[in-house]
């Protein structure tokens, strides 16, 4: 009997969802916790080691899709790219000149083409160069908020070391746990009330995707869904719970 009244009053939740009442919290027994994460997130590291001469954000700031963030001293990347400019010049310079005696008959085909393999290497050099000058700046790769700042400006970041955290809180999602018994009555589409603690508020939610499996010790599965409209308040590793959770399905109940 008491699985049968839960069972009712959780199909009743649903129905007050849907047709826009206020739904009463779940009972404490089969609360369903949840969490807010970002949609994306990313933790942006250099390329290159090298001196940080700028560094345009703070912790917190809101930031554009392609905005530069962080700017290191390019310096000697520069020189490095100025020189193999130089040597291909040279390269190609002497590969003309073969190539006038090659028509005339005053130099031998040896001699022209290893002129022609100089100025080939000396073209993948020019390329190489390129790249550590391309990664001299750092730009956002989406837009969002500046999480963690893990440097500071003036200081010298090493080959690989992370910078900062990016954080995309456009639209939050909502992970949670549930009991495998709701896997049939959680499927992607489903709406519910999600309760969040920190802002006292109650927020549309659907679900977008389950998890791949099921665990097979406490028989629960992970289930995503999205924040349903733009919530500027709402902010990441924000929890609550679930307030009009679908019910297990009736043939499951004795």
């Amino acid at each position: 009997m008491r699985s049968i009244g839960a069972a009712c009053l959780l199909a009743a939740l649903l129905c007050a969802a849907e047709t826009g009442a206020q739904s009463p919290p779940l009972a404490a027994e089969g609360e369903i916790r949840l969490h807010l994460v970002p949609r994306r997130t990313t933790l942006l590291s250099t390329e290159i080691a090298a001196q940080i001469v700028e560094l345009s954000v703070r912790e917190g700031d809101t930031i554009q899709d392609g905005q530069r963030l962080v700017a290191l001293d390019c310096a000697p990347y520069r020189a490095r790219l100025a020189r193999t400019e130089a040597l291909l010049n040279r390269a190609r310079r002497q590969a003309d000149v073969q190539a006038q005696l090659d028509r005339q008959g005053a130099t031998s085909k040896l001699e022209y083409d290893l002129a022609l393999a100089d100025v080939a290497a000396a073209e993948a050099e020019v390329t190489a160069a390129r790249v550590p000058v391309g990664r001299c700046t750092i730009a956002a790769p989406f837009g969002g908020r500046v999480g963690e700042l893990r440097v500071q400006r003036w200081q010298f970041a090493r080959e690989g070391e992370p910078i900062l955290e990016i954080i995309d809180d456009r639209e939050m999602e909502v992970e949670m746990i549930v009991p495998s018994a709701l896997i049939e009555t959680m499927r992607p589409g489903t709406r519910f009330g999600a309760e969040i603690e920190e802002t006292r508020k109650t927020y549309p939610v659907e679900i977008v995707r389950l998890a791949a499996r099921i665990d097979p010790v406490s028989q629960t599965v992970k289930i995503f869904g999205r924040i349903v409209g733009r919530h500027p308040e709402l902010l990441s590793g924000m929890s609550g719970r679930a307030v009009s959770a679908p019910a297990a399905p009736t043939s499951a109940v004795k």
